[in-house]
C-alpha cells in the first residue's frame, strides 16, 4: 500500500515538473545575454541573472537566489520597475547598481552595489550582505526531504538525490 502510494505521488510530481520544462528550455533558448562577450561579472548580467531569468520564467517554484548572489538583481529585461519573480511583490533596479524588492517570498531586500541587505518575513531572518541569510531555517510542508522548499541553493542538493528518486519512480 505505502508503495503504491510512493508511485502514485511520484508520478503526479513527474507531471508537474514536466510541465514546467518547456518554460525553462523557452528561457535557455531566448536568453537575452547569451553570446560571447555579454557577460559581466558586476553588476551583470552573470550566472546569476541567468538563473534568476529561469527562476522568473517559473514562478511555481516560489524559489529565489540567496542574498549573496551578485548580479540576480540585473534587470536583464530592460524593465527597471516591475513585478518579483513570484509575483508577490514589487522591485526596482537601476541597471543593477542600487535596487530594492519587497514581496512575500522576497522579503524586503535592499541592494547597493550588488551587496544584499534585508529581511525574509515569511522565515523570519536577516539578510546580509556578503554572509548571506541568518534566522530561521526553511521547513517543507512535506515529511519528504527531497521536496524542494526553500532557496534554491539550500534545495539543490536533496533534489539531486537520485537513488532516492529511482526507488520512488521507477
Amino acid at each position: 500500500m505505502v508503495r503504491r502510494c510512493a508511485r502514485n505521488y511520484c508520478r503526479r510530481e513527474r507531471r508537474r515538473a514536466e510541465a514546467l520544462i518547456p518554460k525553462i528550455r523557452y528561457v535557455i533558448e531566448n536568453y537575452r545575454f547569451r553570446s560571447y562577450g555579454d557577460y559581466s561579472v558586476w553588476p551583470g548580467p552573470n550566472s546569476n541573472t541567468f538563473v534568476q531569468a529561469a527562476l522568473d520564467a517559473v514562478p511555481e517554484l516560489r524559489a529565489v537566489l540567496p542574498p549573496t548572489g551578485i548580479g540576480k538583481d540585473f534587470p536583464y529585461t530592460g524593465k527597471w520597475v516591475g513585478l518579483t519573480a513570484s509575483g508577490t511583490g514589487i522591485y526596482a533596479s537601476l541597471a543593477g547598481y542600487v535596487g530594492f524588492s519587497i514581496g512575500w517570498v522576497e522579503g524586503l531586500e535592499i541592494n547597493f552595489f550588488g551587496a544584499v541587505l534585508g529581511l525574509d518575513i515569511r522565515r523570519p531572518a536577516l539578510k546580509l550582505p556578503g554572509l548571506g541569510r541568518f534566522g530561521t531555517t526553511p521547513a517543507c510542508k512535506s515529511s519528504d526531504p527531497s521536496l524542494f522548499c526553500g532557496d534554491i541553493a539550500m534545495s539543490i542538493p536533496s533534489s539531486l538525490n537520485l537513488s532516492r528518486r529511482q526507488e520512488c519512480c521507477d
